[in-house]
């Protein structure tokens, strides 16, 4: 899949590893950091163990599915999405209950271009680069022959939810949060999609 990319984004190589663990961070409401500290060894933060799991090849959370904006050698920003073809979530009593709901949820919207993480670094917010990278999400979505883009945000993140909003994104399903107590509530998590055509 090849798309053109103009300043301040590039694809994201696999020295961003670190970078695109902590922009998942911001993005994820402390699930990440929630699952990456069960991996964690003597020394290890869970930073380490997502830098290690975005450093990785031939899987959907990756680098190579990382578009990345920059800023004097920075990263800034961060879009990680990748195509959902399959209906089917597995066997849920294997997954962490936590996951549960999203699992649903992915399974909806078979055939579209999934957004995993859009995020942007803490003093890059409020430019313009979440909305940017949404158009870039439009050109990666057409450019796998996909019409539909697909987001899960919580009912708690007004921000993002203003955005995707903005945007035209619309809310297809919504599934409760399983509340934990090491956690921030979540409301509830909800399945937005846009159609962008052929």
């Amino acid at each position: 899949m090849q798309i053109a990319l103009d300043p301040p984004f590039r694809r994201a190589r696999e020295s961003d590893a670190r970078a695109i663990a902590q922009l998942t961070s911001y993005a994820g409401e402390g699930m990440p950091d929630f699952f990456w500290a069960e991996e964690c060894r003597p020394g290890e933060t869970p930073l380490d163990i997502g830098a290690r799991r975005a450093a990785r090849s031939g899987v959907n959370f990756s680098y190579e599915n990382a578009i990345v904006g920059e800023d004097q050698g920075r990263v800034t920003a961060l879009l990680l999405g990748y195509p959902i073809d399959d209906t089917d979530p597995g066997d849920l009593s294997k997954m962490p209950a936590l996951v549960h709901p999203l699992c649903r949820l992915e399974c909806l919207v078979a055939g579209s271009w999934y957004i995993n993480v859009l995020a942007t670094m803490p003093d890059y917010r409020r430019q313009g680069l979440g909305s940017r990278l949404l158009r870039v999400a439009e050109d990666v979505t057409r450019a796998c022959g996909r019409s539909v883009i697909s987001i899960i945000v919580s009912s708690e993140n007004g921000d993002a939810l203003r955005l995707y909003e903005t945007t035209g994104f619309r809310v297809l399903a919504s599934e409760p949060s399983v509340p934990h107590p090491k956690l921030q509530p979540h409301g509830d998590w909800l399945l937005m999609t846009r159609n962008i055509g052929g």
